[in-house]
């Protein structure tokens, strides 16, 4: 296993390669490639906060997009499989470290100006695979996930392989998203289900300051 703790360019000769033309950080950052031609792209701009990648296989990529606006910041733990990629949009916040799995192929895309909470997981995988005892086959193979633009996922909620959520939605506390979620709902339960539709939501906090109404 190969571990970077810098960001910055970077090229090895298995083949990976961090591209980052931006400042240097050393604080919080642990990169491991544990294949050959991994590539790990991150903007300039990008706002990382926290963020540990370990790329599992070969030939996996990442992307993260700038920031540009005013965000919490990216805290992430990414893992990237064989032949796999995630893809981070523009403007995406993390108030605490997002973990996102993408492996055996599948690749997970979070949109741009997306919300996390904290302790939340995108995993398209389960870690570990299960097999039917009576015709041999994969019971619970990796699937792509899709999260749309402007989504707000809430703390502790879990997205998982196959399932997709529109842009504009929502997704409740707790909640595990197992299916396709339309824009501009909000989703809550395990499963999620959609409770409301035609909602629209912003980022400024709902909280009353002192001397001030609503």
């Amino acid at each position: 296993m190969l571990q970077v703790r810098k960001l910055e360019r970077y090229k090895d000769d298995q083949g990976n390669e961090i591209v980052y033309d931006g400042e240097v950080r050393e604080e919080k950052i642990d990169i491991r490639f544990k294949g050959a031609n991994n590539k790990l792209v991150i903007s300039p701009e990008a706002d990382i906060k926290d963020l540990l990648v370990i790329f599992t296989g070969n030939n996996g990529r990442i992307d993260i997009e700038r920031t540009t606006k005013r965000r919490a910041g990216l805290r992430f733990e990414l893992r990237c499989g064989h032949e796999s990629t995630i893809r981070i949009g523009e403007n995406v916040g993390c108030a605490g470290r997002t973990f996102i799995s993408a492996v055996e192929g599948v690749s997970v895309t979070i949109g741009a100006d997306v919300m996390f909470a904290k302790n939340i997981e995108v995993r398209g995988d389960d870690t570990h695979p299960i097999f039917d005892v009576r015709s041999g086959k994969r019971a619970n193979p990796s699937q792509s996930i899709v999260v749309g633009e402007h989504v707000w996922i809430a703390k502790h909620a879990v997205v998982m392989g196959g399932a997709t959520i529109g842009n504009g939605s929502v997704i409740g506390f707790r909640s595990i998203v197992t299916k396709a979620i339309p824009n501009n709902c909000v989703a809550v339960g395990a499963p999620a289900k959609v409770v409301k539709r035609n909602i629209a939501w912003e980022r400024p906090e709902a909280v009353v300051q002192c001397g001030e109404t609503l």
